[in-house]
């Protein structure tokens, strides 16, 4: 489905086409035979026609009964995000209560039949459940890789028939009015299938989505080894290894990115994502953090209406007002997704800080999305005026009446391991304070975590001689800067 509406949408010289294989048709007279060696699954596609038959011949065909390629110039030819190879050892017979004739079409079918192939076939036997979850799963395929093997689901039975009594009624329309009587069926509609594309192509997006569920906005960063701790502990202790749980969980703790989970479980990546995730390496994407609504880290939090406190200014706030001015040493997103901790007076904070003491209503929005083309131009896709803000509000966790409660083993947890708070906090702080720290934050950047080296004699007048005094504001930096190149360029002459 993916490649269809990719192969449709895809300017240039872009190919989709049947390949020359294809899975076996079952015979009923006389009966095709078993193979031992290589056990199957028979799916009766019911009384279809010749182009149906032979897409899903193709669909079902052992290695690649289809190629979608783009041609980028003569030597380059690109293969869509998610195409895939069957293994042979995986064998599907199609079935049917008559004969099956495949028809010779050599171009696949456009998205719009290929959409009413499959929303028939699932209708009839009510698994547009299942169709759905697979979709969710399709939709990690890129960020996976290529040539990486995919375990299939077990088959709970050699036979996948029509179910019993009458069939229902499958509606005949075709095209863009596509609408099955099925449940949720308009996710595979035009505008709501190019968004799952879009953010199924942004790869570097999918795992800080998926992972957003570890974060909480409001601990610090010295604080993050307890919390990714406690979170592992805890999952440990419910889930007992067995990852389906371990998926609903992390579904439950974070239901804006639930259907990547479900996908994610059906691969089976729960415990590759989970490595990542205790250890405090989740990685940040603002973009895909507006499209799924889900907090990825404190920088998307708006900055405080009321700036200064006691005449401090929290080191958070001076993160976000840093990147929103962006300076040139706070152009880029922290790599650190838990907020610092501590304040500074507002005499010692940067001049964009300064400039900014009064203000209200400063934080992130979300404007849209440019994509580049290969023709020159740009094509924007702006977001909706009433959801620009790049932070929205958690919906609260609801309780089930079917909890219960479980003991979670703190005997596991290691005070002296705590590699996660000792990195986001020197990150974050390395990103806040590139060039010097204020005079009363000497504490906090004497702290081994923080501490560059250990002084010894030689060396030891160097170390008294502390950042502090060299503490400048990047705009001041920079102005510096420009007076020394003009200068050199003066003593050069004409």
């Amino acid at each position: 489905m993916l490649n269809a509406r990719w192969a449709e949408t895809m300017r240039g010289s872009v190919s989709f086409v049947y390949t020359t294989s294809k899975a076996e048709v079952s015979r009923l007279n006389p009966p095709t035979p078993p193979q031992p060696d290589k056990p199957g699954l028979e799916v009766d596609i019911s009384d279809v026609g010749p182009d149906e038959a032979r897409w899903w011949a193709a669909v079902l065909a052992p290695g690649q009964g289809w190629l979608a390629t783009m041609l980028l110039d003569e030597d380059t030819t690109f293969v869509a995000p998610w195409s895939v190879q069957l293994h042979s050892d995986n064998r599907f017979l199609l079935s049917s209560k008559d004969s099956l004739s495949l028809g010779e079409e050599v171009t696949c079918p456009s998205f719009s039949e290929a959409l009413r192939f499959l929303e028939t076939f699932c209708v009839r036997r009510n698994i547009v459940d299942q169709s759905q979850a697979a979709l969710a799963a399709v939709l990690l395929f890129p960020t996976m890789g290529t040539r990486r093997g995919l375990q299939l689901p077990e088959f709970t039975t050699n036979r996948l028939d029509r179910p019993t009594g009458v069939d229902p009624v499958i509606p005949q329309h075709q095209g863009q009015d596509l609408n099955f009587e099925s449940r949720d069926s308009g996710i595979y509609q035009d505008d709501v299938l190019d968004r799952l594309i879009t953010v199924s192509c942004h790869i570097k997006g999918i795992e800080p989505m998926l992972l957003s569920g570890f974060f909480d906005p409001s601990l610090e960063c010295n604080a993050a080894s307890p919390w990714l701790q406690g979170a592992r502990a805890a999952i440990d202790a419910v889930a007992e290894g067995n990852p389906l749980v371990i998926g609903r969980m992390i579904m439950d703790r974070q239901p804006m990115v639930a259907p990547l989970w479900v996908g994610a479980t059906i691969l089976g990546l729960q415990k590759d994502l989970l490595r990542p995730a205790t250890y405090g390496m989740a990685l940040i994407d603002l973009p895909s953090a507006v499209w799924s609504g889900a907090i990825q880290s404190f920088i998307q939090q708006p900055v405080s209406d009321l700036l200064v406190r006691d005449g401090r200014v929290t080191s958070a706030d001076q993160c976000r007002l840093l990147f929103l001015s962006q300076s040139r040493l706070h152009s880029r997103v922290p790599i650190c997704q838990w907020r610092p901790f501590g304040g500074t007076p507002l005499e010692h904070t940067d001049m964009e800080v300064q400039a900014h003491a009064n203000c209200k209503g400063h934080g992130l929005r979300y404007d849209g999305f440019i994509w580049d083309r290969v023709d020159g131009k740009t094509t924007y896709h702006l977001a909706d005026k009433e959801n620009t803000h790049t932070c929205r509000n958690p919906p609260p966790i609801e309780h089930t009446t079917g909890s219960y409660h479980v003991s979670v083993d703190c005997g596991k947890f290691d005070n002296e391991k705590e590699i996660a708070s000792e990195n986001s906090t020197r990150s974050i702080f390395g990103w806040l304070r590139f060039d010097g720290y204020a005079p009363d934050e000497k504490e906090i950047w004497t702290h081994e975590w923080l501490e560059p080296y250990e002084c010894d004699e030689e060396d030891e007048e160097q170390c008294e001689e502390s950042p502090e005094n060299t503490h400048k504001s990047s705009h001041v930096e920079t102005w510096i800067s420009g007076l020394e190149y003009q200068e050199s360029l003066i003593s050069a002459g004409p």
